[in-house]
């Protein structure tokens, strides 16, 4: 698996040319990429409020629709490809740090840099969802789905962080 870093690139990364700012991709359409599996969007972080609203101006002016908005960020659709522009943390460290689960701990700046949480690989080749609790978003709801969507692709959950 971890052979595959070189070919990461592949995940979507060339849509962050067009940002002006420093941005990264973190998130499931990592795991997907390194898990052979199609990605269902591509989630690009932004280090403040003022780049990520500047890149939403930027894809919209670039002909991308923008479908909703939500405390984070919004989520548009361009070229038929969904994308979550995001301000999650100022560096892809910080990001992944906040997320919820370690599968999903893995970002790759437009630098090329590659981030993950130290058991990334371990938890996702061994198809286990470890909660690591950091993720701001205390809506149960979507947590509960995106637990799901773990558990519909044969993760399984353990009590270890």
């Amino acid at each position: 698996m971890i052979n595959n870093i070189q070919n990461l690139k592949k995940v979507g990364f060339d849509i962050l040319k067009n940002f002006n700012s420093n941005c990264w991709i973190a998130g499931g359409a990592i795991s997907d990429f390194f898990s052979g599996r199609e990605r269902r969007d591509l989630d690009i972080f932004f280090p403040n409020e003022e780049s990520r609203k500047a890149a939403v101006e930027k894809f919209v002016s670039m002909g991308a629709e923008i479908l909703t908005s939500y405390p984070l960020g919004e989520r548009l659709k361009f070229k038929g490809e969904l994308y979550d522009l995001v301000h999650l943390g100022n560096t892809p460290k910080q990001t992944i740090l906040r997320f919820d689960y370690s599968v999903c701990c893995a970002a790759i700046d437009k630098s090329g840099n590659f981030y993950y949480h130290e058991n990334y690989f371990e938890h996702l080749g061994n198809k286990e969802v470890h909660y690591i609790g950091n993720h701001p978003n205390i809506n149960f709801k979507n947590k509960s789905k995106r637990l799901q969507s773990y558990l519909d692709k044969g993760y399984k959950i353990t009590s270890e962080r």
